[in-house]
């Protein structure tokens, strides 16, 4: 009986050692699996979850949380113990892959707990300063690094500044899988200051991936797709809603009326626009048959030259304004059609019109504005010169307005756009607040298909979507499709 006892109890310390030692292994494994770089209660790797229920559980707040990257979060909340922002960015895995914190001010209490947190990182691995790089303003950066590597914590320094103004968390592990999920992602992390080049390797090149917009021209013909080469929508012209009267030219205003091209355009407006003239005052204006007047703005390709042709752009700002109103008015029924248009035109060695042609810049939209022509000498498909026009193009769909802005490719006598690239968007959903609006970057060509990547900018910070829009049946790449596949 005593032996059997002497067994119970046996067995009974065996259990509990176990469940002890299975406790403490667990733990172990938890803790290899964060930061040992500790903020407060915050450290990357951590259970975003849990940490969301011990932050209501103090401060009766949740974090607001919008997606950054395809199934990654950027959840932010104001603390109020030492007044700043704390934001944290969490994995497809609800796993805290980065944290910040913004303090409001360099306050004495912000000091002090920033020497405090700095003892505690060196006490798992001494931190390095940065040497002070030409034209940051003084800006002195400590970085520290887990002894594997994975695990990371900065504190950026203003100028001459006793308290950091900038404290972050990171795992490098998480943020190079959430850095290469999607194209632009690397780009979205690194301007939300969520990544540095040693957490993800080299970042994607920001001055290549927004050529288009930063530099004013579409270089990389891998962004190029087809032009549409017939109207997508049958709807009729905008008519505008009153006749423009003509205005005469202010006193000691520049007369235009004898500039070689501005006589080219008086010739060429009658062929074009059978039936038509063109109207000089103060500004210019189109009057018809019948004699109504209709405002119109001109512009031209950079160095224009006469003899070898002239790319005006024309423009109807009464019929853009219908067109507009009706858009915002939400009723299909009544959309119509106000594109801007441009116009070729080349003189004779006498000055007589040689030729005039109407060039369609886009078949697609029920809006369009012309913002610049530029001339090159040499078309990237071949030796042939060719223009490059800028415009945006306004779109509808069931539920949404929007826009795309585009740079079409014209090449060819007579010239006709024979590509074009999308460069930024703008999306307004029906009852939202404010637009959605970025880049749009070209980065993938399925079979039927274009793969396009947005970066967008928020109140809160960046993001990336990242989505094929198929082809129209003539392999063009449409501005509505882009909006309906997007949102």
């Amino acid at each position: 009986m005593g032996m059997r006892r002497s067994r119970v109890f046996q067995l009974a310390v065996l259990v509990v050692v176990l469940i002890f030692a299975g406790a403490k292994g667990y733990r172990y494994v938890q803790l290899r699996a964060m930061s040992p770089f500790v903020l407060w209660e915050f450290r990357a790797g951590s259970s975003f979850t849990a940490l969301e229920k011990s932050a209501f559980r103090q401060t009766k707040q949740r974090f607001a949380c919008n997606d950054v990257v395809r199934d990654v979060r950027f959840c932010e909340m104001r603390v109020t113990g030492i007044v700043g922002l704390v934001r944290v960015l969490v994995d497809s895995k609800d796993r805290v892959a980065a944290i910040q914190f913004l303090p409001d001010s360099a306050s004495p209490a912000m000091r002090e707990e920033a020497r405090r947190v700095a003892a505690e990182w060196n006490l798992v691995r001494a931190g390095a300063t940065d040497a002070p790089k030409p034209g940051d303003g003084g800006t002195r950066v400590t970085r520290w690094r887990s002894a594997d590597g994975k695990w990371g914590a900065v504190m950026r320094y203003a100028a001459e500044a006793n308290a950091p103004r900038f404290l972050h968390l990171s795992d490098a592990t998480a943020l190079a899988e959430i850095a290469s999920s999607t194209p632009l992602a690397s780009l979205a992390l690194a301007f939300n200051q969520l990544v540095e080049s040693d957490d993800v390797g080299p970042l994607y090149d920001v001055d290549e991936v927004l050529r288009t917009t930063m530099y004013g021209r579409a270089t990389d013909r891998a962004n190029e797709t087809a032009s549409p080469t017939a109207p997508s929508l049958t709807l009729p012209p905008c008519e505008p809603e009153r006749i423009d009267p003509i205005m005469l030219a202010r006193p000691g205003a520049p007369d235009e009326s004898a500039s070689p091209t501005t006589v080219l355009l008086e010739r060429a407006i009658p062929v074009v626009y059978p039936g038509s003239r063109l109207a000089l005052g103060d500004g210019m204006w189109i009057v018809d048959s019948t004699g109504r007047s209709e405002r119109v703005h001109v512009g031209q390709g950079d160095g224009a030259d006469p003899s070898a042709g002239v790319l005006y752009s024309i423009q109807f700002p009464g019929r853009v304004a219908v067109a507009m109103q009706r858009l915002e008015d939400g009723v299909p029924d009544r959309h119509c059609r106000a594109g801007a248009e441009l116009i070729f035109a080349r003189a004779n060695d006498d000055g007589s019109l040689a030729q005039a042609h109407r060039v369609p810049v886009d078949q697609e939209a029920l809006v369009s504005e012309i913002s610049r022509i530029s001339l090159f000498e040499h078309a990237t498909t071949g030796d042939e010169p060719q223009a490059r026009v800028r415009y945006t193009a306004g779109y509808a769909g069931k539920d949404w307005t929007g826009s795309v802005e585009w740079e079409a490719i014209v090449v060819g006598d007579p010239p006709r756009p024979v590509a074009r690239v999308p460069l930024m968007f703008e999306h307004r959903a029906q009852g939202a607040e404010e637009p959605a609006s970025g880049y749009i970057v070209l980065t993938g060509r399925p079979a039927g298909g274009i793969e396009l990547s947005t970066l967008e900018q928020h109140r809160w910070g960046f993001a990336t979507r990242t989505f094929v829009v198929p082809l129209d049946a003539n392999g063009a790449l449409l501005g509505a499709r882009i909006h309906d596949r997007s949102f």
